[in-house]
């Protein structure tokens, strides 16, 4: 059942395209990297994942088929319609791949990332939503 809520939401992840490259926290929007930093400071086994990480050929071809300041892993919308802007992000997290099997028996691995929903709120504040 996880890998059936991850999977939409890594896609969309990879897929929503914003406004800057994603070099460092400073690259997103100002209110999501403040709620960001106070994440990662209190959950230190989680850091922010560069899109350095992808081949660069790769971020080439997704750049060209969105547009130059793809960030593939972070997006932001409203995503529970409550007409304030979330954002979802994807971190790295300690650990090395290990191998998981799901209800059906298929083996697949489990990255060390982290999924990250943070909800926004009334006066501009966020709340971690979803974690997984």
């Amino acid at each position: 059942m996880k890998m059936r809520v991850l999977f939409p939401l890594i896609s969309l992840l990879l897929l929503v395209a914003s406004a800057n490259s994603q070099q460092s926290v400073a690259s997103l929007k100002p209110m999501h990297a403040s709620a960001l930093e106070q994440f990662l400071s209190s959950h230190k086994t989680h850091g922010f994942r560069p899109e350095h990480f992808l081949d660069k050929e790769y971020l080439k071809d997704i750049k060209k088929s969105f547009r130059k300041g793809f960030m593939p892993y972070y997006c932001f919308g409203d995503f529970n319609n409550d007409l304030i802007e979330d954002f979802a992000i994807l971190l790295s997290r300690e650990g090395e791949p290990k191998k998981t099997s799901d209800e059906i028996g298929t083996h697949t691995p489990d990255y060390p990332l982290t999924v990250v929903v943070f909800n926004g709120e009334k006066r501009g504040k966020f709340r971690v939503a979803f974690t997984e």
